[in-house]
């Protein structure tokens, strides 16, 4: 077809825009639990890699970082984060 023998519709302006809006919306994605796990277990990698790593090159950085968390988690109330940290260090160590 030619544009002279196209008809010719009235698309107000407003109404164009939505058009292109709805065209390139992209669906909404639900977030699930199992990406909020996936986030934090890699975030949890990646510093046990980094501690590891500094462990094995300077090492007494390594020992002062175990030292703040220990002095750090060392409340009544969090006890089982305390053994938690030093049975880690003691992995590490």
């Amino acid at each position: 077809m030619d544009e002279k023998t196209m008809p010719e519709t009235e698309i107000t302006e407003p109404d164009l825009i939505e058009m292109v809006r709805s065209k390139h919306r992209e669906p909404v994605r639900e977030e699930h639990i199992s990406d909020v796990f996936v986030t934090q277990l890699c975030l949890c990698i990646a510093v046990m890699l980094i501690f590891a790593a500094l462990n094995i090159f300077y090492p007494e950085i390594s020992g002062e970082f175990s030292d703040r968390i220990k002095l750090a988690s060392n409340g009544e109330p969090e006890q089982f984060i305390a053994d938690a940290v030093s049975k880690i260090t003691g992995y590490i160590k």
